[in-house]
């Protein structure tokens, strides 16, 4: 009884969502647009035209996402509330998840030419090193915790029925 339906100014499937605050938050559609709200929701306005699969929230002015632009997968992010955003990492295979523990640090996972991959950045997503590549299907969900372990984080990733973890940063 306590949700309100609310009206979106275009039509689409949402993809993801995130809020850096009570009042602002984002949601990225299938047609793709990204919207924003500054009122917790009651209105939404289109900001964007891309499409991004996953949206996360990585401080109070910094969202980063993995989407696709005009056939290339990419990392977007805004560091400034989304008043602009920017993409970075294409060309290295297909995104399909991500997992950041700062504006810097985060993991992709993905699938690089005929293997399931994992990538590490220390440098919000510009570039990215090899931490694993096996079998024939892409790796899917990847997820970091944000705290270190014994000096080091822990993070799981899903490839087809395999599960893995990592206890030394994915090295």
């Amino acid at each position: 009884a306590q949700w309100v339906q609310q009206t979106l100014p275009v039509s689409g499937t949402p993809y993801s969502m995130v809020f850096l605050n009570q009042n602002t938050g984002f949601i990225s559609l299938d047609i793709p647009a990204l919207l924003k709200t500054t009122d917790s929701g009651n209105s939404w306005t289109v900001i964007n035209n891309l499409r991004i699969y996953n949206l996360y929230k990585i401080d109070v002015t910094s969202i980063y996402g993995n989407g696709r632009l005009t056939g290339v997968d990419k990392i977007y992010r805004t560091t400034n509330s989304g008043l602009s955003w920017d993409s970075v990492g294409a060309g290295f295979g297909s995104i399909f998840d991500i997992s950041f523990i700062n504006r810097d640090t985060g993991w992709v996972s993905g699938h690089n030419g005929s293997v399931g991959a994992i990538w590490k950045t220390t440098n919000g997503g510009v570039t990215l090193v090899s931490q694993l590549a096996s079998g024939t299907s892409g790796m899917d969900r990847i997820f970091f915790l944000p705290e270190r372990i014994n000096g080091e984080y822990t993070g799981w990733c899903s490839q087809s029925s395999i599960f893995r973890k990592t206890t030394n940063s994915g090295a």
